[in-house]
């Protein structure tokens, strides 16, 4: 990463490191963020003793819940007159740009400047078509790391499929430039804080390797456009900006147990627990599932695309939207909450490298 490199070989920044606690995901990173609270922030997905249901924060509905919580618990907003995009949480952003906290409320709910800002980006020929080439190398990059990867059987990797490749160029390309074209459009305007959360890497490291060549290919990209913003920001914006990185949570290189043993811990639970108490226990979503953040994102961008009127939608914001809807299940149980307790018993809520076990 040479612009990061140069950023603390020139002494503009410096390097430290941090502990993000547990859980240690970007939802519970980003509540301790902007609100200075994340005691609240169970995990990934949790369960609602009072509801007697289960929720995942990639739901709206449960999101919103979660970050009222917080906000009432926590001090003044980070992102107060300012703007945040493809990010769970809103952290009290005048202009929220792809948050799922924002996904779903009224038309007349959304703010000024928000659906305008989100239509511009398929208005400019340039930005548009750079992010559809990025994201058309990204995929056939994937392809070949994923062909080569089965002959590495000493670095396994999660299940492959077509649609979890589509949604990883989504997440890893597209919305990186998304990201950060909105972020040049900011900064010309002078907005006072600017936040953007860059999925990427997190994704491929999730199923591949924190260490593998196409985890360190998506931070090579990054750190390209990141050259191109702090251009930006010294060159065209009105005010002075002081640009932050960081990672909200670590990478560890491990082996899902899935893999090791055969079975998730949640069936291992489900084994053990029904032994002990001789009944089953309630798996969420009925299902083991593994954290997928790049579909929580590209499930964002299609809600934003289908809030777009129909009469106001271009010819390529509806072909964008086909291409979404074909590559994201939104009724994927795994990344979706209802599953209620109707009788005693124990609910498993697998989130990442952590399950809660509810009694």
């Amino acid at each position: 990463m040479p612009t990061v490199s140069a950023m603390l070989a020139k002494g503009t920044h410096q390097l430290f490191g941090w502990q993000c606690g547990i859980p240690s995901n970007t939802p519970a990173v980003q509540a301790g963020l902007f609100y200075g609270e994340r005691d609240n922030v169970p995990g990934y997905r949790w369960f609602d003793r009072q509801e007697q249901k289960i929720r995942v924060v990639s739901n709206p509905e449960d999101l919103r819940l979660l970050e009222n919580r917080v906000a009432e618990a926590g001090g003044e907003p980070l992102l107060a007159g300012g703007s945040c995009i493809n990010t769970f949480m809103s952290g009290g952003a005048s202009k929220r740009l792809m948050t799922v906290t924002a996904l779903g409320e009224k038309p007349n709910q959304r703010r000024e400047g928000e659906s305008a800002d989100f239509n511009l980006f398929f208005l400019s020929p340039n930005a548009y078509t750079k992010a559809v080439l990025a994201s058309i190398w990204d995929y056939l990059a994937g392809l070949v790391m994923a062909v080569a990867g089965r002959f590495v059987p000493s670095r396994p990797r999660l299940k492959f499929s077509i649609k979890r490749l589509a949604q990883r160029t989504l997440a890893n390309a597209f919305l990186r430039d998304l990201s950060f074209y909105w972020m040049k459009m900011d900064m010309v305007r002078g907005v006072p804080v600017i936040y953007s959360n860059f999925v990427g890497y997190d994704d491929i490291a999730h199923y591949s390797d924190p260490d593998s060549l196409d985890a360190q290919l998506s931070l090579a990209a990054f750190d390209r456009r990141l050259r191109t913003l702090r251009r930006r920001a010294r060159r065209h914006s009105p005010i002075r900006y002081e640009i932050v990185l960081f990672s909200d949570h670590g990478q560890t290189p491990s082996i899902p147990f899935r893999l090791l043993y055969g079975r998730t811990i949640a069936e291992l639970m489900n084994e053990m627990l029904g032994r002990v108490l001789g009944r089953e226990t309630e798996v969420a979503h009925g299902r083991p599932g593994t954290f997928s953040p790049d579909r929580s994102y590209t499930l964002a961008l299609l809600r934003e695309l289908e809030e777009v009127g129909p009469d106001a939608r271009s010819w390529v914001t509806k072909r964008g939207r086909r291409a979404l809807a074909r590559v994201t299940d939104e009724a994927d149980p795994r990344d979706t909450a209802g599953v209620d307790r109707t009788e005693p018993g124990v609910v498993v809520c697998v989130s990442g490298s952590l399950a809660h076990i509810y009694f």
